[in-house]
């Protein structure tokens, strides 16, 4: 015998379902999560926390670096390389947990302009970079980057090798640490517009 479809409809999403229904779901889901979670080893849970977080901040996470024009310093322009995530204030837990456990608390975590709900957690010192964020971003995103996220990354990475390998500024420095910004900026458009 040849099995047939059944040509009853099945209730497949939640919209069908009823208040009580969805909400015994939710209660039910939760307690099976609640109850794996705490069969975890501290470590365990760590690991999975960063994951997570390396997840999380390859959606919502930037890699930015800008021209600022600076009149008091040498040449009139800084490049200033940034990284932030931005998360809802019901989220907020994670941004502080990073910034404490990920990053050794460098960083702020502000409001975000022009929203009183939302959170932006940023950092954006040479040295900071160097040794907190850069180490951890090559061992938990990058392996599990695309191509175009790949090449933004390496492009950023050089930005901050440059400022922090030249010690004092010729034009030829500011030139191609300009050259790389824009080459930075082309690959974010590019990123934007596939």
């Amino acid at each position: 015998m040849t099995p047939t479809r059944s040509t009853h409809k099945q209730k497949d999403n939640f919209s069908e379902l009823t208040e009580e229904q969805i909400r015994e779901i939710k209660n039910q889901t939760e307690e099976k999560a609640r109850i794996s979670w705490d069969k975890l080893s501290e470590d365990q849970q760590s690991t999975f926390k960063t994951s997570w977080f390396a997840g999380f901040w390859e959606g919502e996470g930037s890699l930015t670096c800008s021209v600022k024009r600076v009149p008091h310093v040498r040449f009139g322009y800084q490049f200033v390389n940034e990284v932030s995530v931005t998360q809802h204030v019901s989220g907020i837990q994670y941004l502080w947990w990073a910034k404490h456990n990920l990053f050794h608390d460098v960083g702020n975590i502000t409001y975000k302009k022009g929203s009183d709900a939302t959170f932006t957690y940023q950092f954006s010192k040479t040295e900071a970079l160097t040794n907190h964020f850069i180490p951890w971003y090559e061992s938990n995103v990058l392996p599990f980057a695309s191509v175009a996220g790949v090449n933004h990354w390496n492009q950023w990475v050089q930005i901050v090798e440059l400022k922090k390998t030249t010690a004092k500024w010729n034009l030829t420095d500011v030139h191609k640490c300009a050259t790389l910004v824009y080459g930075l900026n082309s690959i974010l458009y590019d990123i934007h517009t596939v």
